[in-house]
């Protein structure tokens, strides 16, 4: 197979191992993310043979490097700046080279996702992400910037946390990035109280378990990003922290009716581990958990 030909399955795990000489340094497969596929890069001076990717890719930079690129046939040579982002579409030829170290993400969009997202706003055969060079976009730097600190500090996320990412990606790419302009959602008027009492009554009755964005949608027969925006319409709050700050309720009132530990409430809570759930109730409570069970403990 010539470089030219060379198609990488991008769901496979250890596929970006065929372009890249430099191991990976971190990845969602080796943090155990089932619904997220992204890795962080630090290669040293070389090149990426031309292939093409069976699924959309978005990389970030995270260090300024002169860098080579062809992506569908053109070719330039970028000053790739901290904080710039390229979109290359799936089975859209690309190649690079660059002549010093290079720190970079990447974030893997399925194709069938784009699709069933393209469904609320047109008809997906008339709607195409078109391939973007470097350019500055704070949101998917952001976006990407906060999946790798995540990983760094070994976090546990949430599945809800995960995939409001990929839907907030999705939707961005479909909007800024495709040969036409997606609408807006109208979301003014928020669910149906038929829809609200459905999707609160199911985080009420299963905040244990590790909820998926998706999975809320389609209870109310919703696209994932349809349904973030009415049900933040409707509630102020966005599905993912919604959840958070229920299970933070739940966790609160267990801190000062029962004599539990910390890392059982947090287990009884929904929080995947006592880390994750010290850290959000500090942020949001600005106190420890043990902290504010002794202030608020009643005898």
């Amino acid at each position: 197979m010539t470089k030219n030909n060379l198609i990488i399955d991008g769901v496979r795990e250890g596929a970006s191992s065929l372009v890249f000489h430099d191991s990976v340094t971190l990845s969602s497969f080796q943090s155990g993310w089932n619904n997220i596929d992204f890795e962080y890069h630090h290669q040293q001076p070389g090149s990426m043979p031309e292939h093409q990717n069976t699924e959309l890719i978005i990389s970030s930079i995270h260090s300024p490097t002169l860098t080579q690129r062809r992506i569908a046939g053109e070719f330039r040579e970028e000053n790739a700046k901290v904080g710039e982002v390229q979109v290359n579409p799936a089975h859209s030829p690309q190649a690079a080279s660059w002549d010093s170290p290079i720190s970079f993400s990447i974030l893997l969009l399925k194709s069938s996702e784009i699709t069933s997202a393209t469904f609320d706003y047109a008809d997906p055969g008339l709607v195409e992400i078109l391939p973007h060079f470097s350019r500055v976009d704070p949101l998917l730097y952001g976006l990407m910037q906060s999946l790798k600190m995540q990983m760094e500090l070994k976090y546990t996320v949430s599945k809800v946390y995960l995939e409001s990412i990929r839907s907030t990606a999705i939707f961005h790419l479909l909007q800024n990035y495709s040969n036409r302009r997606i609408g807006t959602i109208n979301a003014s008027e928020g669910l149906s109280k038929q829809s609200l009492k459905k999707a609160i009554d199911y985080i009420h009755n299963n905040f244990q378990k590790d909820l998926g964005l998706f999975e809320l949608a389609d209870l109310v027969g919703l696209s994932s990003r349809y349904f973030s925006e009415l049900f933040k319409a409707s509630t102020g709050y966005s599905p993912c922290d919604y959840l958070l700050k229920f299970r933070l309720a739940q966790a609160s009132r267990l801190l000062v009716t029962t004599k539990l530990s910390v890392v059982d409430v947090a287990r009884h809570s929904g929080f995947s581990s006592s880390s994750n759930f010290c850290r959000a109730f500090r942020q949001y409570n600005s106190i420890s958990p043990n902290k504010y069970r002794q202030e608020n403990v009643r005898l």
